[in-house]
């Protein structure tokens, strides 16, 4: 109905997909993580004095920095694509 009357709308699938695939990319990050910490004991210290699971060293791909850099990665390299695509 918005568009019916000439209304553009800011967003759009077309101006948000790598804003989506990001996110897409969050969620597939966070399995990653929940995988990497399945696979790793639980009692690597004695249990008088036990740590944190989150002090278990994870491999580089389950790492916060990985998550922001492939997050960064996909907006900014999606936006570059859909701005080189809309200059022809």
């Amino acid at each position: 109905a918005i568009e019916r009357f000439d209304v553009p709308l800011p967003i759009r699938v077309e101006s948000t997909w790598p804003v989506i695939a990001g996110l897409f990319w969050v969620g597939i990050h966070r399995l990653l993580v929940m995988k990497a910490e399945a696979g790793t004991p639980r009692h690597l210290f004695p249990d008088d004095f036990d740590y944190p699971d989150s002090m278990v060293n994870l491999p580089w791909y389950a790492e916060t920095w990985a998550l922001w850099v492939a997050l960064l990665v996909i907006v900014f390299g999606g936006y570059m694509i859909r701005k080189s695509r809309n200059s022809y």
